[in-house]
């Protein structure tokens, strides 16, 4: 027979989520919202009462050069890292796809994520070294004048991202390749009976196919793009001239930045635009994503 729950049984769901949401309320939400209202204020990170601005934060981020800049710096990064890097990703994963000894070489690219950020910038800080890196090592060698990589403000922006690529590209190569997996077989065996070449199966079996896997991983690497902060902060800790810096940077420097002056209030609005951008870059990556799914 039917037996009426009682409320205990009810709720019991939600006191086995009540942790979780503790958790998820302590260090997401609340976080969030206190760098929300402490946007509109003046606050420094010391002091108790706080004063009220306005919307005057968000108006000198309006008028502020450097901002924008590091917006430009996170832009370039995002194009970048989804041509370029997508692209190597790509190859890699459809190399690997069929390779002989697969596993091995798929350890060996992955290597590199699994590495700490911290290390990886320390060593190739090393490698771009003006006099003693390897880099510039092989440039004497062969008689060419020695490269100040992460010095000159016109290419060090490119060399972190080099850097940026080559250790994240494992992670996008192994979604790819689980997605290149998921193709069936005999799409390929149809293709070379009715005479396709290995371009025409790239054309228009796998990449195709691939598409939401691709999407999915455009929007982890965007997001991942906007929120880049400690290979920067490691290497070249937004210099030369701010050439390197990014708005997580930005907002780092502001908030808890050298001497006694902060503008916690001011980084806070800063981090809310942050914020906002990668939700609406998100949205319309997912929407682009759906309307593939559905045409």
């Amino acid at each position: 027979m039917y037996k009426k729950k009682g409320v205990s049984t009810l709720i019991q769901p939600y006191i086995y989520l009540l942790p979780g949401l503790i958790i998820f309320s302590l260090f997401f939400i609340i976080p969030v919202f206190t760098t929300f209202i402490y946007g509109f204020t003046n606050y420094d990170g010391f002091q108790k009462n706080l004063n009220f601005v306005g919307f005057k934060n968000y108006i000198i981020i309006l008028q502020d050069e450097v901002f924008f800049g590091s917006l430009k710096n996170n832009i370039k990064l995002i194009v970048l890292y989804n041509t370029v890097g997508l692209f190597i990703s790509l190859s890699l994963a459809i190399i690997l796809n069929n390779a002989v000894m697969k596993n091995v070489y798929r350890t060996i690219f992955f290597l590199p994520v699994i590495i700490s950020t911290v290390a990886v910038g320390y060593m190739w800080t090393y490698m771009y070294d003006s006099n003693s890196g390897i880099l510039n090592t092989i440039l004497k060698s062969l008689n060419l004048e020695p490269v100040s990589w992460l010095g000159n403000f016109r290419i060090a922006f490119y060399s972190i991202v080099a850097v940026d690529i080559w250790k994240g590209q494992g992670n996008n190569m192994i979604l790819l390749l689980a997605g290149l997996q998921t193709i069936p077989l005999e799409l390929y065996e149809s293709a070379k009976i009715d005479g396709a070449n290995r371009f025409k199966e790239l054309r228009y079996i796998t990449l195709p196919l691939l598409k939401p896997m691709i999407s999915m991983v455009t929007l982890l690497t965007t997001v991942g793009c906007i929120k880049a902060f400690d290979l920067v902060y490691v290497m070249t800790n937004g210099g030369p001239m701010n050439s390197t810096e990014l708005i997580a940077m930005r907002v780092f420097k502001d908030a808890f930045g050298s001497g006694s002056t902060h503008y916690y209030g001011y980084a806070s609005a800063e981090a809310t635009v942050l914020f906002l951008i990668t939700i609406l870059i998100s949205i319309v990556q997912l929407k682009m994503s759906k309307n593939e799914r559905e045409e």
